[in-house]
């Protein structure tokens, strides 16, 4: 498995954070939908921003075919309803997974 990092910057605080996730080797090379998802359905996503954000959506996915940087903006959405705009970027740290 191949270990990804997806840096996560949200309007609401301003706060960014940085969260290391695993996959396939070839998923940097999936559609940058797949990359997000992947990220949102992981260990990680569920344990520290699912508690806060239950939902999302997406504005933007792109990939950056030169550096192979996913970057994607949306807003989560509180259980209340409320929406919280955020941008993210996701790369490639250990294609070995190390």
């Amino acid at each position: 498995m191949a270990k990804f990092r997806a840096v996560v910057i949200d309007a609401e605080t301003g706060g960014e954070g940085s969260y290391d996730f695993t996959g396939s080797g070839l998923l940097i090379s999936a559609s940058p939908m797949r990359v997000w998802q992947a990220f949102f359905e992981s260990e990680t996503a569920s344990e520290s921003i699912l508690p806060l954000f239950p939902e999302y959506e997406v504005y933007t996915a792109f990939r950056h075919e030169e550096t192979w940087v996913i970057t994607v903006t949306g807003a989560f959405i509180r259980q209340s309803g409320r929406k919280v705009p955020y941008m993210s970027m996701i790369h490639l740290i250990d294609a070995e997974g190390h």
